[in-house]
């Protein structure tokens, strides 16, 4: 079977929406996995979102029938210093009726993917992937693609939001009572007094202050996404595109719960402490919908201790408390110390860190001894795979 990568010359959010749906509702037969809904108009913003280079963005095509989708970011990093220009692989996702085929042709995409990716300049390629849902497509990039794992196991940690968010995930989610017990003293936390000043939500203003807090992580770790006002705006207008999005049915069951995107930031005496940037999104169980927060980007000041910096993230919990059901942090390899000591927790799943040079800057990367990135701090992407 030949399967080829074509850039989308228009994209159709319907199309696309039908392939994702269909991707995911296999993924909830197979794994039982709980999912966004990609709606017509939250494939757009997951599209926007991911490629902020649209023409990273790729259909897999069977003769002239889109059968599938793939991409890679543009994100300007720095590695020990050095800057670079990293992608990540991701919006993976196959018509489930195409997927018992050989090795050879999935690996042909990949490779396809990676050759135009060189060609725009990107100095490395990453990809992350949660073992559990996709062994087959991790052994192709370790073992026949030899990707080199820097990282062993990144992992997404959790916080349930108290107990009435517990018994909502039993009831939607079919956990069992043990584990629903367990959960219930799991979930909450101490309240910490915020050391001065308030929060509050950004503002345009604030942009550069926050760019600022972003990027003092650059200078602090190995591995780090360097912002520019263009990046960081991007990111602002593509998520702010799940504003708009109609969750007038849900808010039913949800009244009081903000969904959409937020940026909020800690002031003290007129300077900004930190900033969060976060999500609350409607996914899906098997038992109907519920909602999820994601947090995109914690920015703290280099200058604040663990305690201030806890102080913020448990009192942001507090603020959306009975909000939603869970706080959800992706590859929390940054102030990850701020994340324990406020009771998150590691989800669990096996999600290895791959990296694949294609300069000679890139090799930098991967010199040496593997499984040597232990803190980064990358663009919020999840698992390769839709």
């Amino acid at each position: 079977m030949d399967l080829k990568l074509r850039p989308f010359t228009k994209i159709d959010y319907n199309e696309i929406s039908e392939i994702f749906m269909k991707a995911l509702y296999y993924k909830r037969e197979l794994k039982g996995d709980d999912f966004a809904i990609f709606t017509p108009d939250y494939t757009e913003y997951s599209v926007k979102m991911a490629f902020p280079d649209p023409t990273l963005f790729f259909g897999i095509y069977q003769g002239d029938k889109l059968v599938g989708t793939i991409g890679g970011s543009y994100i300007q990093c720095s590695f020990q210093g050095t800057p670079l220009i990293g992608s990540a692989i991701n919006s993976y996702a196959l018509d489930p009726d195409l997927l018992l085929i050989e090795l050879e042709t999935i690996k042909n995409v990949f490779q396809q993917l990676i050759e135009k990716l060189k060609e725009k300049g990107v100095d490395f390629v990453w990809v992350i992937i949660i073992k559990e849902n996709n062994d087959f497509e991790l052994k192709i990039f370790r073992e026949d693609l030899q990707f080199t794992r820097v990282n062993k196991n990144v992992e997404s940690l959790v916080k349930l939001l108290g107990s009435e968010g517990v018994d909502i995930l039993r009831e939607k989610r079919e956990m069992n009572v043990v584990l629903a017990k367990l959960a219930k003293m799991m979930a909450g936390m101490h309240e910490v007094p915020l050391p001065g000043g308030s929060i509050r939500d950004a503002t345009p203003n604030d942009y550069p202050r926050i760019i600022e807090l972003l990027n003092g992580y650059s200078q602090v770790l190995p591995l780090a996404q360097v912002w520019t006002s263009e990046s960081f705006q991007h990111f602002v207008d593509s998520t702010s595109l799940i504003n708009s999005m109609d969750y007038s049915a849900f808010k039913k069951e949800y009244p009081d719960t903000p969904f959409g995107f937020h940026m909020k930031v800690w002031e003290r005496n007129s300077k900004l402490e930190a900033a969060i940037l976060y999500r609350i999104m409607r996914i899906n169980f098997k038992n109907g919908d519920a909602p999820f927060m994601f947090i995109d980007y914690l920015a703290c000041s280099q200058d604040l201790d663990l305690d201030a910096k806890r102080a913020f993230l448990v009192t942001m919990y507090h603020k959306l408390y009975h909000k939603a059901i869970i706080v959800n942090a992706f590859l929390p390899f940054y102030d990850y110390k701020t994340f324990d000591k406020s009771g998150f927790m590691a989800e669990r799943r096996k999600t290895p860190f791959l990296i694949f040079p294609l300069t000679e800057k890139g090799e930098k990367l991967v010199e040496g001894e593997k499984e040597r990135i232990i803190k980064f701090y990358l663009p919020t992407l999840t698992d390769f795979a839709i």
